[in-house]
């Protein structure tokens, strides 16, 4: 709220990750996963994820980064000298 976000559209929910994480890439109302985690449970919520749910307008979007060990740089594009 600081930040100047409408309520809502940040939200922290804590809970043991397999039941609150399972709810959901389930739900309905979820538009986007992004999860950082193990290869076993991405690759459940990418199974998951690509189901729709009763009433769901269209597949969920997924970022998965499994295992941690990779990295990304982001530049500005332009070569030094």
């Amino acid at each position: 709220m600081e930040a100047g976000f409408p309520p809502g559209v940040v939200n922290l929910l804590t809970g043991p990750g397999g039941k609150v994480g399972a709810h959901l890439v389930g739900h309905r109302q979820i538009d986007f996963i992004a999860f950082t985690g193990s290869k076993e449970v991405g690759l459940k919520i990418w199974e998951s994820a690509g189901h729709t749910a009763p009433g769901q307008a269209k597949p969920q979007k997924v970022v998965c980064e499994m295992g941690g060990k990779n990295c990304l740089i982001v530049d500005n594009g332009r070569r030094s000298g």
